[in-house]
């Protein structure tokens, strides 16, 4: 059977009955191919991708969902496995809703910059309805596992992004997570990226750039490691890493920018000391 996909009106008409069944005021966000419906970067979509800041309020939004048809899909696509935080319901063509709360996919937190970013739609009864930015719906779809996803990416990226917007968002990612914690987002976005290259021949210019910050990233997690192993001054931790002194150099900086370490430079060898 084939798939539903609905275009710009029809997602206005879902969210505008929806709207009109919740009982009080809820902000929503879309983020995916539904915000690119909206904006006209895509003519249909499957999926209506819609982050909430509270549990109580998914709880609102889900049932108003279930009040228009959609169901609950216990059964998870096998190309969404990733989507593990997502209330998944579903019409039976095919058209679903993923409804997530603070973080998308259970990895990338629906951030304080990323509502700010976000631009107003309409309100919807006792609804108000924001749309991501492109930079946010790009990063947001460098770390779900969809396989068409990589053609949105390549839409999104046509109409033009704004690299510093999605660098910072990076480093927010990885400061919200705490940076032992936290996943390389860098990493991931230059995994799609290099995919995109491929596929559709085309050169990202910043690529060098994204590919730097996460080759340091990588390197600042080995470096702790080799920390907590016992290697406490920068030319064993060189050897021990048998990097370059000027890539240690990098990755030494950014642990001390970020506050991880402290690095006493009055002795000889360089010492490093774990910030407590």
């Amino acid at each position: 059977m084939e798939l539903s996909q609905i275009g710009r009106d029809e997602v206005m008409s879902i969210l505008r009955k929806v709207g009109d069944l919740c009982p009080r005021r809820i902000s929503v966000y879309l983020i995916g191919g539904g915000a690119m419906a909206l904006r006209g970067e895509k003519d249909a979509t499957r999926d209506l991708d819609l982050v909430l800041e509270s549990q109580e309020d998914a709880a609102v939004i889900k049932k108003a969902f279930e009040g228009v048809g959609f169901i609950v899909d216990a059964r998870r696509p096998d190309e969404c496995h990733a989507l593990v935080d997502a209330a998944i319901l579903s019409k039976p063509a095919g058209l679903r809703a993923d409804i997530f709360v603070g973080k998308v996919c259970g990895k990338l937190r629906f951030s304080e910059g990323m509502k700010k970013r976000a631009s107003l739609v309409d309100k919807f009864g006792k609804v108000t309805l924001f749309m991501c930015s492109r930079e946010d719906i790009f990063l947001l779809k460098s770390v779900t596992e969809r396989s068409r996803d990589l053609d949105d990416m390549m839409s999104l990226f046509r109409r033009g992004l704004q690299r510093d917007i999605i660098l910072r968002e990076c480093d927010l990612q990885t400061e919200l997570a705490g940076f032992r914690e936290s996943h390389i987002w860098e990493a991931f976005l230059l995994v799609k990226i290099e995919e995109m290259e491929k596929r559709y021949g085309i050169g990202i210019p910043w690529k060098r750039s994204l590919k730097s910050r996460a080759e340091i990233k990588m390197g600042a997690h080995r470096i702790l490691k080799e920390i907590d192993r016992g290697y406490l001054s920068v030319g064993k931790l060189t050897e021990a890493m048998k990097e370059t002194p000027t890539f240690m150099r990098k990755c030494v900086g950014y642990l001390e920018e970020i506050g991880e370490i402290r690095v006493d430079r009055k002795t000889r060898p360089y010492r490093v000391t774990m910030k407590k």
